[in-house]
């Protein structure tokens, strides 16, 4: 959990230095938060940033832009299609459908894989000629073809890029909601300031470069009045995308969990 951690440390710093860099620029800050999150994911991946152009399908004809904005637009154009009647029918639907939409979708699908893939076989060649090993996804899905878990190693990366991909959406837009409250309301923020340079911090002024080492997700998860603001921004604002539903009656679930009437659901539509 601490590597994984590490990565998304690593991923916040490379934001901040660019915050800092372009100090006194506009700033679109839900982009930077969703990149900064994108490179969280694919730090754990790969163990490095993957910075490369690619072709994406639009209604208005094809264009090329950064893989990490390529797989924002096909993420918002695949929630929007989960959304639909069609998919909540025949989860295929997309690959036998003639509709623009559908095609495009499919083909963005296919870039975005393709390029995992090649990642993959490039690492493999490395792994093969004696690279080092890292705690990196890739490496662990490689190391489980080696000892015989798993058959085919682009599979266990696909299913694990799949859980990272949903999680640093889900994360980024959290962030940024949690900021959009915190900046609505400055006592909260203040409060929050408070709490971290006191008891994270011990009242340091801590640099930019011992943040890593002291922001542990041990000790983060000691900070009571964070918790309770991120618990806020999450009642507030889900961080998921699909098509919220309202349960109308009291539901009493096989498993013994219960749902009140009322209740805002996000249907899992992966």
């Amino acid at each position: 959990m601490e590597v994984y951690f590490g990565h998304f440390n690593r991923a916040m710093r490379d934001m901040v230095e660019n915050w800092k860099k372009n100090s006194g620029s506009k700033r679109n800050i839900q982009k930077d938060i969703l990149d900064m999150a994108y490179d969280s994911a694919v730090y754990s991946l790969i163990g490095s940033k993957l910075d490369v152009n690619v072709p994406y399908h639009g209604m208005d004809g094809v264009e090329t832009i950064h893989i990490k904005d390529c797989n924002a637009r096909t993420m918002l154009d695949f929630s929007k299609h989960s959304a639909t009647d069609e998919f909540s029918h025949d989860r295929n639907f997309r690959n036998n459908s003639k509709d623009k939409h559908c095609e495009n979708l499919c083909k963005n699908m296919e870039t975005l894989q393709e390029a995992l893939t090649g990642l993959v076989e490039a690492r493999v060649a490395e792994i093969s000629n004696g690279a080092e090993k890292r705690k990196t996804i890739v490496d662990a899905a490689i190391g489980l073809v080696l000892q015989g878990v798993l058959e085919d190693v682009n599979e266990g990366v696909q299913n694990g890029w799949a859980i990272l991909n949903g999680a640093h959406l889900s994360c980024g837009n959290a962030l940024t909601a949690a900021l959009y409250y915190l900046l609505r309301n400055p006592k909260s923020l203040e409060k929050l300031h408070e709490e971290i340079k006191d008891e994270l911090f011990e009242g340091k002024d801590i640099s930019l470069d011992e943040i890593e080492a002291i922001a542990t997700h041990e000790k983060l998860h000691d900070l009571d009045y964070m918790s309770y603001v991120i618990k806020e921004t999450l009642r507030l604002s889900s961080p998921l995308y699909g098509k919220a539903m309202k349960v109308k009656e009291d539901l009493k679930l096989k498993s013994g969990f219960s749902v009140r009437k009322g209740t805002i659901i996000y249907p899992n539509n992966c």
